[in-house]
């Protein structure tokens, strides 16, 4: 596989990656892991679950989970983990999120960590 990805200030990058999809009933697993082919490439790690059971004709669960991990020649660059639970109402799914951020300063071999918490609503179509 050869995706491009779009960057801010670098324009696009070629990539070399592979990536796995799956369904296990309600459970979907979703991975994908490049590398840039550019100079001082990155490596891309992403993970996505969901778990979205359907209890009647009107309720179910609506859970994801969302893991994504840069790191470069120095170590870790930056991770997002992206988390929503909730309930699925006649196809319209609602409930609390949490977003959490870390990002690597390597001249100062620190690691600043944020959070974002709010709500989600969605519908697939």
């Amino acid at each position: 596989m050869m995706p491009l990805k779009m960057a801010p200030g670098v324009g696009l990058e070629p990539r070399a990656g592979v990536q796995y999809f799956h369904k296990f009933d309600d459970l979907k697993v979703a991975a994908f892991a490049s590398t840039a082919l550019l100079e001082n490439p990155t490596g891309l790690f992403l993970v996505n679950l969901s778990y979205n059971p359907q209890f009647n004709d009107i309720l179910g669960l609506s859970s994801n989970a969302e893991f994504i991990t840069t790191v470069g020649e120095d170590g870790h660059n930056y991770s997002v983990q992206r988390l929503r639970l909730g309930v699925k109402l006649i196809g319209y799914q609602v409930g609390p999120a949490l977003d959490l951020k870390e990002a690597t300063n390597h001249q100062l071999e620190e690691t600043a960590v944020s959070y974002n918490a709010g709500g989600f609503f969605k519908y697939n179509f």
